[in-house]
Formats: structure tokens, sequence, C-alpha cells
């Protein structure tokens, strides 16, 4: 309650990064979707190309040819599949999850997994080239290990934020024993719920936990949001 207020920087505010001044300054990095580029290869080589180890030779010298030092892999971790759902759901026929709709962070496994991750990183390495990857601390996929074995890590609610608010569609956990559920009025592009429904069917108990958000758009619907206060509440309970 009450007038809001823009958080302002001013010039005591912590630069609390580090500068990695041995290797970010001399870094050349190109980005490339993971599963967008290896289709890209696959017509290019004229041969099935899904998995990391199979990915060409000939592309690591190109890149280490044009200069590259870095190459970030967009898209490594393995995908919550309900974001896929959620897509199609919304129309989409074609699409894939998100990859910032992480399920859990191991090498996907319809990219080889980490084996295959572990052959591309050394051939790269051999050409001079080191892999980077993406990591999201503020959200996970809204089904994912983590919500599965702990929702209470999660922002969240045990009733709906709004009166407005109705679950009623498909149970897109997977899971005999939870429950996940979209906000209604999102398949009639009528609202952008900022919660989506949890429920635990061997307690019964409800949650309505908010998708993931960076505060300049929509929520994210396929996304869960991570509360990083609950470390620190659980630490000043314990210690006092």
């Amino acid at each position: 309650p009450g007038k809001s207020k823009a958080y302002e920087y001013d010039i005591m505010e912590l630069e609390n990064y580090t500068r990695d001044k041995e290797w970010m300054p001399k870094v050349v990095m190109i980005a490339k979707n993971v599963y967008v580029w290896m289709d890209q290869l696959s017509k290019k080589y004229k041969r099935s190309i899904t998995m990391l180890y199979e990915i060409p030779n000939e592309e690591l010298d190109q890149l280490k040819e044009w200069g590259f030092t870095g190459l970030w892999l967009i898209g490594l971790w393995e995908r919550s599949q309900a974001s896929k759902t959620i897509k199609r759901w919304c129309g989409n026929p074609e699409a894939e999850a998100s990859a910032y709709s992480t399920y859990d962070y191991t090498i996907a496994h319809d990219l080889g997994g980490y084996e295959s991750y572990k052959n591309l990183r050394d051939r790269a390495m051999a050409r001079g080239i080191r892999l980077a990857c993406d990591m999201v601390p503020n959200h996970t996929g809204i089904v994912s290990k983590w919500i599965v074995e702990h929702p209470e890590w999660y922002v969240s609610l045990h009733y709906p934020p709004f009166p407005s608010y109705s679950y009623s569609g498909e149970n897109l956990s997977g899971d005999p024993n939870k429950g996940i559920f979209l906000e209604d009025k999102y398949f009639s592009r009528t609202d952008a719920a900022v919660t989506f429904k949890h429920v635990d069917f061997r307690t019964g108990e409800e949650k309505y936990i908010y998708h993931g958000n960076d505060g300049t758009s929509f929520p994210w619907n396929d996304t869960a949001q991570l509360n990083f206060l609950k470390s620190f509440y659980l630490t000043v309970s314990k210690h006092g």
C-alpha cells in the first residue's frame, strides 16, 4: 500500500561482480540456439545432426578461423515439457519448450546428455574455443524437479491473488501425486494471470505459485518464480 517508488542507483552503489580480467576483455563469442543450429547443420551437411557430439569438426574449425574463442550454447539444459504443451495449447503447433523454462540443470537427454556435451567441449577446447551456457536464477519451468520436490521454494499464496482467477484446465504435471493448472483466461487471451495452481493430491494442499517475471512485462506462463528471501527467513528463524 502507498505510493510506489522506483529504485535509484547512486554513485555509492556497490559494483558487486568480478571483472574477470583474465579472460573477459579478450573473449570473442558467438551465440547459437542449439536446436536451431543443429537443424541448420543437418540441412547444410545433408544428414541428421541432433546430438552435441554430432556437430562436425568442420564447423568448429570455421569458428576458429573466424577468430571466435567462445561458443555460447542457448538451450543446453533439460527443459520443462509443460512449456511445449502450453505453447501448443495456445496455438503454436510446432513450438518447442522454452530454453528458459528449465526442468533440471542437466544436459538435455535429446542432445545426448553429459557425455555428448563433454565430447563437444573437448573438441572445442582443442581449437581454443570455450563453451558458455545460460543459468536462470530467477525462476524454473512451471513443471520442474524443484517444483515437484520443493514447492515451498517458490513465491506463493494459499489462495488466488484475484477472485476472478479460475483453474479448470488439464493437469500439466505428468505426476499422479501433483496437479499443476494454468489459469483459464490464458486460453481465451483475456488475462495474463500472475499465478498458477499447484495441488498436492496426497495431502490436499493447494498453493498459488507466481509465474516468473522480471518486472518489465507480462508473467511468463511456463515458469515459476523462485523466492530468494526464503533462505534469509530460514536463517533468521534458526539463528535469531
